[in-house]
């Protein structure tokens, strides 16, 4: 099921402070869609916010613009993905339970559930090729 990460978050741009992703349904392999994808994480130091999109098509994207704020000592941002599906199985244990603030009240009880705690730097990991020779 996670084959398909790095397609489903694409980092926009990245600020010391936050980062901005785009999400796309790439969890199934199917050409169904999910019931309920929700996605979770902090908008400022004191907000945290949790979204729902529903009837979300394979290869869909769900969240055009999403900015994440970063932690203070360290510069990445947490982002929690869960996937709620009625139909085939997602995978693994597929029993997890979707953050009560999220409201998931309408997720029918027999939904095969599946979260992902996912860290997104909010500085570039990447070596370029000016650094790499600047380090020799």
């Amino acid at each position: 099921m996670l084959e398909n990460l790095g397609q489903a978050v694409q980092i926009l741009a990245q600020e010391t402070t936050s980062v901005t992703v785009k999400l796309r349904n790439t969890w199934v392999n199917e050409e169904n869609s999910i019931d309920a994808i929700f996605y979770s994480f902090r908008e400022s130091a004191f907000q945290n916010v949790c979204c729902e999109k529903n009837g979300v098509e394979n290869d869909e994207v769900y969240a055009d613009e999403v900015t994440l704020f970063c932690h203070d000592l360290k510069k990445f941002a947490s982002l929690k993905v869960c996937v709620a599906h009625t139909g085939l199985p997602l995978g693994g244990d597929d029993q997890a339970e979707i953050n009560k603030c999220c409201h998931a009240s309408g997720v029918p009880a027999n939904a095969h559930v599946v979260c992902y705690n996912l860290v997104v730097w909010c500085d570039s990991q990447c070596v370029t090729e000016t650094d790499r020779r600047l380090s020799l």
